[in-house]
């Protein structure tokens, strides 16, 4: 397995995980706050039609024969806002034959009535305003214990956040489903996901484009260890147990980050961060790119 590091990342809190800024040759990308959830915007019922665009159970994605894909990752309703980034990276990665679909956490939704949380994974179409048709690919904490089963999530909740040191929120499940039921054409080589709360100042697809020839299986960013005052490290208790491999800053598993940084540099509110050196590989999921390979190998660790 191979990593690779964005170009100068640095995160604002290693509790937050959304909130960073990345300055590369390519332009500038920023992490919003998660405001829309804060605002009210997490539950609630979803009907048919939105602000900018409806859903249909019916259609077919345009034609592509590009080995990669560009998701956005969203947890609730679309929001104006929202379909401004979704048609902007449409306009921007349509032009060189990448195509966006949608990935949704869609746990606590609603659609006219029916609960989108009930276990299924939904493979429904976006149709926007502009005449824009993309893949929404609707999933769940149910859809997840569904597939692997609830032992493989013991200690785990659906959602993050709250204040005990374990039963974290983890995302990695509904990216292995989409993988599994909804990527568009079965030939992707590599797959960029990007969280609905990122914003790209300038071209994507000139960002997308500056690491083509990296082959790392997983272009991430703000690696740095994370040891076991680290207020979540006793969520992955099981799998240290089942032999989870543990680095240190020495370690060269990042090809271009050497030695790894600790959490000291941005400090937990709990302060819980602290300086260990050895420990877990933290990252920030917000702006990342998987490998195939990687796939692969994330279904065979939630299979087994």
């Amino acid at each position: 397995l191979r990593l690779a590091a964005l170009a100068g990342v640095g995160p604002r809190s290693c509790r937050a995980l959304v909130a960073y800024k990345q300055h590369g040759q390519q332009g500038t990308l920023s992490g919003l706050q998660h405001s829309l959830r804060g605002n009210g915007f997490l539950g609630g019922s979803l009907e048919d039609s939105f602000d900018g665009g409806w859903i249909s159970d019916f259609g077919q994605a345009p034609s592509s024969s590009s080995d990669l894909a560009f998701v956005v990752k969203t947890y609730s309703v679309f929001t104006p806002w929202k379909i401004h980034q979704i048609q902007r990276y449409v306009d921007q990665l349509g032009v060189a034959g990448i195509p966006v679909v949608v990935l949704r956490d869609a746990s606590m939704l609603q659609r006219n009535g029916e609960d989108l949380g009930d276990g299924k994974v939904r493979k429904n179409w976006m149709i926007l305003k502009s005449g824009v048709k993309l893949q929404l690919c609707d999933v769940s904490w149910r859809a997840a214990l569904k597939q692997w089963g609830p032992p493989t999530f013991e200690g785990f909740s659906s959602e993050g956040g709250g204040t005990t040191l374990s039963g974290q929120g983890v995302h990695n499940q509904y990216e292995a489903l989409w993988w599994r039921h909804c990527r568009p054409t079965g030939r992707e080589k590599h797959v960029w996901f990007v969280e609905d709360d990122a914003f790209f100042n300038g071209n994507v697809s000139s960002f997308l484009d500056a690491y083509s020839g990296e082959g790392a299986d997983l272009i991430s960013s703000s690696f740095r260890i994370a040891g076991a005052k680290w207020w979540n490290y006793a969520s992955f208790n099981k799998s240290l147990s089942k032999g989870l491999k543990l680095f240190d800053t020495t370690s060269r598993v990042v090809a271009n980050v050497s030695p790894l940084p600790t959490l000291k540099p941005s400090p937990c509110e709990d302060n819980s961060g602290a300086d260990d050196r050895h420990g877990l590989v933290f990252r920030q999921d917000v702006v990342e790119r998987y490998s195939a390979r990687l796939f692969g190998m994330l279904d065979s660790a939630l299979s087994n």
